[in-house]
């Protein structure tokens, strides 16, 4: 049992040539999915890095398990954390092996070596559940510093699997080189400067007449800065998986790629030109919560299947476990082994989920429930809004058919009330169902949205650029 999960930061779905990306920014990662099982609507539970972490570790939906923002900016001492008897997915490794043995009132020996190479743990809280269940926990950055490069982490990664090529293990690694500031190095993403929109950038009409590229956003709000971010962001991309290349490499050179289970995925994704919300990862749009999923298994799944159900976040750390011949029933997972889905032969329309969900808290509060072909966002006064005085109380649905609209341009919601009052009632029945009775709605407590909006969240962003009927702040 060597079992790998591999996050990268910030790694849109849409932007991989598996995906059917215009650009190659990613052969390595294609080359991959050719040799696994590649789960083509794999949703995460938030658009942010803690709580996105949280609940693929956890299996557990924000609701539940209560950490919906990062802590940052006002609130340096954050007032929630996961509770020590919830397990992790570190925690169900560890346990697993060889029987603990105690000598001497000692540990001596046995379980699951266990290792972690990422520096979530530098978060100004420092949370606890991003360690727990780690032998090894390796963050490479000093003090509270968190980004840090492939080059560097891989000194230490690659050593560590020379160690390790002959143990049962579980090991995770996040990779950080896709988030901003997109600092790839050259050349990668070199050439992408040289195309041109409507040549080998390809732009289309949306249903509401605009000329928009797809995967960036409207034709009008490419500017020459924003392109030069676009390029940047894939050329991070392109890097990232040149190095996810150097992983798997290592991996043969050591004798252990035919056995060891590899999955990728992504916390989140990242908006460029989209939604208001330009190269940030706010709000519930496919751009920020539609990421990878690709599970290599050999001779435990099929190789280059593709998966079209629905799947989540918190389906990946029951996989793992069944996978890897383990307990994957653990009471409080809320996610599913996708391991039946993968192994279903191809055409099979078997499915696990009917939707997924995924919430959203700043300076507004926000969630949204995703079916095959539908996607209802409910938008609502909640967050950080609610520490001010006498807020605006707004609330209201966009409703996006993600078959003719993948690019969510066109808001359905007054075209198909019957659709967007079933969707919002089966929604607002879901939150009920996460809370206990009598518990107050985790996104209406201000404490818990956690980012100082700041000047860009109140002039030249998302915020400012709400209409008035729909800014809480104003």
């Amino acid at each position: 049992m060597q079992v790998i999960l591999v996050v990268s930061d910030t790694l849109r779905a849409d932007h991989l040539g598996c995906h059917g990306y215009f650009r190659p920014t990613s052969p390595r990662i294609d080359r991959f999915a050719a040799e696994g099982v590649r789960f083509a609507n794999h949703i995460s539970q938030a658009p942010y890095t803690l709580p996105s972490f949280t609940s693929l570790v956890s299996g557990q939906y924000g609701t539940t398990h209560k950490v919906l923002a990062n802590p940052s900016g006002q609130h340096p001492n954050f007032p929630v954390a996961l509770d020590d008897t919830t397990p992790v997915l570190a925690d169900c490794f560890r346990a697993a092996g060889a029987p603990v043995e105690i000598a001497a009132g000692r540990y001596v020996s046995g379980g699951t070596p266990t290792a972690t190479f990422d520096n979530l743990v530098r978060f100004p809280h420092h949370p606890k559940w991003f360690v727990r269940g780690y032998e090894d926990h390796v963050a490479v950055t000093p003090g509270t510093h968190r980004m840090v490069g492939a080059d560097v982490l891989h000194r230490r990664l690659l050593p560590w699997l020379e160690q390790h090529a002959h143990e049962d293990f579980f090991l995770f690694v996040h990779y950080w080189d896709v988030h901003g500031p997109y600092l790839a190095p050259p050349p990668f993403g070199s050439d992408y400067r040289g195309q041109q929109v409507g040549r080998e950038i390809p732009t289309y009409t949306t249903p509401n007449g605009e000329p928009y590229v797809p995967r960036w956003g409207p034709v009008e709000s490419i500017t020459g800065e924003a392109r030069a971010s676009i390029d940047a962001y894939d050329g991070g991309i392109n890097f990232f998986d040149d190095r996810f290349g150097e992983l798997l490499d290592h991996l043969e050179r050591l004798g252990i790629a035919a056995q060891a289970i590899v999955a990728l995925t992504a916390d989140h994704g990242e908006s460029l030109a989209e939604h208001r919300v330009p190269f940030a990862h706010d709000e519930l749009y496919e751009a920020t919560i539609h990421v990878p999923l690709i599970v290599r298994a050999p001779g435990r799944l099929p190789a280059g299947r593709t998966v079209e159900a629905l799947s989540q976040a918190i389906d990946v750390a029951p996989t793992l476990l069944e996978l890897a011949g383990l307990p994957h029933d653990v009471p409080s997972f809320q996610g599913r082994s996708l391991v039946p889905l993968a192994r279903a032969g191809q055409g099979d329309s078997r499915r696990l989920h009917e939707r997924t969900f995924s919430e959203w808290t700043r300076y507004l509060a926000g969630r949204c429930l995703r079916t095959d072909r539908y996607k209802l966002i409910h938008k609502f006064t909640g967050g950080l809004a609610l520490s001010r005085p006498s807020p605006r109380q707004v609330s209201w649905q966009e409703l996006y058919d993600l078959q003719t609209d993948p690019d969510e341009t066109h808001d359905l919601a007054r075209e198909l009330p019957e659709v967007t009052r079933e969707l919002a009632g089966t929604l607002e029945a879901w939150v009920g169902s996460q809370l206990q009775p009598g518990e107050q709605d985790p996104l209406l407590r201000p404490e818990l949205a956690c980012w100082e909006p700041g000047p860009r969240a109140r002039t030249g962003s998302a915020l400012s650029l709400l209409p008035p009927e729909r800014n809480p702040w104003v």
